[in-house]
């Protein structure tokens, strides 16, 4: 089931932070896989959140412990945790027609799970149109180039969507292929001012290679190539090169360039992201603004936030 195999990539470090978006995109048939798969992320985060407040109450001294507001939020934490696994049992294994069906939950459950139905509506409306317009670059980017090019991309597409939807060894065969095809693309002239093949060597340096470092400088001229105009490409290379420099210390790095995204598109993990960089900047009323500004539009990031240890 898609839900069950997304939570499992989930327990992975690697994919509790902004890489699980380009993944859930890749491994996504349709638009249910599409609200399914963002559902995942959120019940990891909130499922996160309770373990972390659960393990803070259980270190502090006796006075915090006893502290009745500090209980009363680890319990609510705690059973909304176990309301989102209950919920997402009835998600796993719908259609794209059956995504409303939360209405098969009982009534007091369904009323507390509205607004996030109505979170994963406007994803999915939202990600379909963005997917829509990263398909006409590509496309864009294809017109005129020498055919060993375009059969270079549809290859390595081919391999990065059927890796992304695979385990183990089938996994890391597809994205090896993957790899290899964009590589050939950007190492020469045929293709080396194609930002999507740039963004697409970043990300498998940084799922498959594992090297931040090259995926940093490949979503950097990922990003320096799609400046020219308002891309979908270009706030997604940001947003990317933003987490690796993260991932890498580069803390003072990373929120330049969050910055930099969030002049171009004001998207929700955009904004998000923005905030722990500020937080781990000492930037507190940066910090506080953005996450006041990432819960307008996501209400649930005030539970989502108590799972981050970088907004703690």
């Amino acid at each position: 089931m898609v839900l069950s195999r997304i939570l499992r990539l989930l327990e992975q470090p690697a994919w509790r932070g902004i890489n699980n978006e380009y993944h859930n995109e890749l491994a996504a048939e349709n638009s249910g896989d599409l609200a399914r798969g963002q559902y995942a992320v959120f019940q990891s985060q909130i499922a996160n959140a309770a373990s972390r407040l659960r393990k803070f109450q259980a270190e502090e001294k006796q006075a915090l412990r006893n502290d009745h507001n500090l209980q009363t939020l680890t319990a609510h934490m705690g059973a909304f945790a176990f309301q989102m696994e209950s919920a997402g049992s009835h998600l796993d294994g719908m259609d794209e027609s059956q995504i409303s069906g939360f209405q098969m939950l009982d009534s007091t459950l369904r009323r507390r799970f509205d607004s996030i139905l109505d979170v994963l509506r406007n994803f999915v409306a939202v990600t379909n149109q963005r997917l829509e317009a990263e398909k006409q670059v590509v496309e864009k980017l294809g017109e005129g180039a020498y055919i060993e090019a375009q059969e270079l991309m549809g290859t390595g597409e081919k391999h990065l969507r059927q890796g992304r939807r695979t385990e183990g060894d089938e996994r890391s065969d597809n994205l090896r292929e993957a790899f290899r095809s964009y590589e050939r693309i950007v190492d020469n002239s045929i293709g080396d001012k194609n930002y999507v093949a740039w963004f697409n060597v970043g990300y498998l340096c940084w799922v498959h290679v594992k090297s931040l470092k090259e995926a940093e400088e490949a979503l950097a001229s990922a990003e320096r190539l799609s400046a020219g105009a308002p891309d979908p490409w270009h706030t997604k290379s940001l947003r990317h090169l933003a987490e690796v420099q993260y991932l890498q210390g580069k803390y003072s790095d990373a929120y330049v360039t969050a910055q930099r995204a969030l002049s171009v598109s004001r998207e929700y993990l955009s904004v998000f992201n923005a905030a722990r960089y500020a937080t781990k900047m000492g930037l507190k009323d940066d910090a506080q603004s953005l996450l006041n500004e990432s819960i307008e539009m996501v209400p649930m990031t005030v539970e989502i936030m108590y799972g981050e240890e970088d907004l703690s």
